[in-house]
């Protein structure tokens, strides 16, 4: 039996944008990262603050809404995820994302949360959704190479190239959130043998398990996150013993993208047919200490039953 239930992810755009890109400094970013670092000691990086450095979220979202978001399919829910601070201060990025994208959704920011804001902004929006708040939601993740200020000592990573992902959940074909996993203070030691248990339980007896880890995992954990697959039971006599099938496919997230490494490689799957199997996603923030999984299966809605205002197979499109 296909499931049916959370919100089903039909259509994805990723991109990347250069150095070039880069906007012009906000007056006002100064004194904001002054004040930001002031009580943690942290070293401003004054030759970055009035010359144009980073990127402004919301330039990097609004050209992913129009590729995403169908003529006459207007959003209900936009949820904006981010890293570190934004470089355009006067400008509420939510706020002005909803403003800019079509049905005018109610929208919010999910921030300060490292690779696990993603995974919370799912959350939110399969509860918004389940509530019959929203019908059609947009979750954006975004991140752009330029601290401000010199990094506390640790594990955390800061992005080396500014890029963008946005994924439209709504009614229809698709991959539909069917589980999710998150754990908070997990100690950096214990994280891999956590994700490696839950790939297993969650990748059970599905067949065509498709894995997408992050960056703050292992990089052997691919290799080593693959349950046994079930076999016949051995002939009498033959003391053959049930071995391991070929696991699930896995993928990694690509070097550079810290926060949005995982959900580019998940737009890059809507980049053709819907996966025929399982798709899982992993990862852990070792700053925060979150370990965080989500599992999404393909969802195919008879022609008849589908509802009238969702993309057709030929029409979904997919990341580019």
């Amino acid at each position: 039996m296909q499931p049916t239930q959370g919100p089903c992810l039909a259509r994805a755009a990723r991109r990347e944008f250069g150095r070039d890109e880069a906007g012009p400094p906000d007056p006002k970013l100064p004194g904001f990262v002054r004040d930001l670092v002031r009580p943690y000691g942290n070293a401003p990086r004054e030759e970055l603050l009035t010359v144009p450095a980073g990127h402004a979220y919301a330039d990097l979202a609004e050209p992913l809404i129009g590729e995403v978001v169908l003529p006459g399919g207007p959003v209900d829910l936009l949820v904006l995820v981010s890293g570190i601070h934004d470089v355009q201060l006067a400008r509420p990025t939510a706020a002005y994302l909803s403003h800019v994208c079509p049905g005018r959704p109610i929208s919010f920011a999910v921030c300060d949360q490292g690779s696990a804001g993603p995974f919370t902004a799912l959350r939110l929006l399969r509860e918004h959704i389940a509530a019959g708040d929203a019908r059609r939601a947009l979750l954006v993740v975004a991140e752009q190479p330029t601290l401000h200020y010199e990094p506390a000592p640790g594990p955390g990573v800061v992005p080396t190239r500014a890029a963008a992902v946005a994924l439209l959940f709504e009614p229809g074909d698709g991959l539909a959130l069917t589980a999710f996993r998150q754990h908070a203070r997990v100690p950096a030691a214990d994280a891999d043998a956590l994700v490696r248990q839950g790939i297993a339980d969650l990748a059970g007896d599905h067949e065509d398990v498709t894995v997408v880890l992050g960056h703050g995992l292992s990089p052997d954990l691919a290799t080593t996150a693959r349950p046994v697959s079930p076999v016949a039971a051995p002939s009498a006599g033959t003391g053959t013993a049930p071995s391991a099938g070929p696991g699930p496919e896995a993928r990694r997230a690509p070097a550079g993208l810290p926060f949005t490494g995982v959900w580019w490689e998940l737009a890059g799957l809507l980049d053709g047919p819907v996966p025929p199997g399982r798709v899982l996603l992993a990862d852990h923030d070792p700053d925060l200490g979150y370990v965080c999984l989500a599992a999404l299966d393909p969802v195919r809605v008879p022609v008849a039953a589908a509802p009238s205002a969702a993309p057709s197979a030929a029409g979904r499109g997919g990341a580019r």
